[in-house]
């Protein structure tokens, strides 16, 4: 959508004048104070006409897969960059990378006549994106490749910085949504409380900025190297996942995670319809039953485990994008939740197997888990995540076993 578009293109610049499709629209800029402009069909005219106006600040981009339905925004014009810039893409799926294969040959051959989704933009003087890059890094001329996010309800416009060489400098989160601000606040928080503890730094990004930003809210961090993560379950994510156990840890008992749980189900319920109701009731009357007096290991939950969120680098587990982290939460829900992602997502079921004879406590724990997603998945407007929740959960009232999560929850 072009629209789509326009407005991460506005967010990005702050008041911008556009979309312009020719000189002939070009009002007079400099009694509109030379604002930035951007065009969705950028010619050579009327990129010269800028240039001869003073916007010598010009960045020029690809529109992937197109302008009606853009995912990324590559920079183009400098062959290094347009690579660089697509390292802001890493697929898992076969077919999605067999896809980026072939893009990368195009472009080390230099061919880029595929692309007929040119974006320009151009300022006058340093932009306002340029000059919060200028004051983080010190880099005078960066360039950029965009991802825009897949669910609108929480799109966040991604932004990778780089240098002309290529070297990615770190990722700015702009939220388009109220929703997504209060998720990059959120992510902001966790990274700085998180860098209080050595043990889990070498881990993270490190916030290079955070805080206002053009009437919004933007987070600046650094990028995390490395090739991507793993999709099989290994002593790398187990390592890392204690690394998070010995930063917080605390006893829940069972019946206080429940109600905590109950009420945040009961304010989501109401938008999920008939069926939700009666198979959340059961989920916490079971909940109630198995987990009475009991006590729960909880600690730093991400809350989106899963390989495309992680990197590896010197035999070493990176991990980011922690917008749904939780202070206080099971631990062996990040276990469950990369086993679910990577099996709905990428058909994977190895790494982590079902237990001969799991506990009651683990089911009643699996199914809590896969409320509480439910919950942020509405907050997505994920019904895709929505509908294979609902599925597992049937399957799990149904007497399926619940998987094996190693650490035990209980205390």
């Amino acid at each position: 959508m072009k629209t789509l578009l326009t407005g991460a293109l506005k967010a990005l610049l702050g008041s911008a004048v556009g979309p312009v499709r020719s000189k002939v629209e070009l009002p007079d800029l400099a009694g509109l104070g030379s604002p930035p402009v951007f065009s969705l069909s950028p010619s050579h005219e009327l990129t010269s006409t800028l240039r001869e106006k003073g916007y010598t600040h010009v960045h020029s981009f690809a529109a992937i897969p197109s302008q009606t339905m853009p995912r990324w925004l590559l920079p183009t014009g400098d062959s290094c960059a347009l690579l660089a810039g697509a390292h802001i893409y890493q697929p898992y799926k076969w077919t999605a990378r067999v896809i980026k294969s072939a893009l990368i040959g195009m472009m080390k051959m230099g061919w880029y006549g595929w692309w007929d989704s040119p974006v320009l933009v151009a300022s006058r003087g340093t932009s306002s994106v340029e000059a919060l890059v200028r004051a983080v890094t010190g880099e005078d001329d960066p360039l950029f490749a965009l991802s825009l996010g897949r669910q609108a309800a929480v799109r966040k416009l991604t932004i990778q910085v780089m240098r002309r060489s290529g070297d990615i400098l770190g990722y700015m989160k702009l939220p388009l949504t109220d929703a997504a601000a209060e998720r990059v606040r959120k992510e902001a928080g966790v990274l700085d409380r998180l860098w209080n503890f050595p043990a889990i730094r070498p881990h993270i990004p490190r916030i290079l900025y955070a805080g206002k930003w053009n009437g919004t809210y933007v987070l600046f961090q650094s990028a995390l190297e490395g090739e991507r993560g793993p999709v099989g379950f290994n002593e790398m994510h187990q390592q890392l996942l204690k690394t998070l156990r010995n930063v917080h840890w605390a006893e829940m008992p069972g019946q206080a995670l429940t109600g905590k749980l109950a009420a945040k189900w009961q304010k989501a319920v109401r938008h999920l319809g008939g069926e939700w109701e009666g198979l959340g009731q059961e989920v916490l009357r079971r909940s109630t039953r198995d987990l009475y007096g009991k006590v729960l290991r909880c600690g730093v939950m991400h809350g989106d485990f899963a390989p495309w969120n992680t990197r590896v680098r010197n035999n070493t587990l990176l991990l980011f994008d922690w917008e749904s982290a939780d202070w206080d939460a099971p631990i062996s829900w990040d276990v469950f939740h990369f086993q679910v992602q990577t099996s709905h997502l990428l058909s994977k079921h190895k790494g982590l197997k079902a237990s001969p004879a799991p506990e009651r406590s683990d089911e009643t724990l699996f199914m809590l888990y896969v409320l509480s997603s439910v919950c942020g998945f509405l907050e997505e407007e994920n019904q895709s995540g929505i509908s294979h929740h609902k599925k597992l959960l049937i399957g799990q009232l149904q007497g399926r076993r619940a998987p094996s999560v190693g650490p035990a929850s209980m205390v």
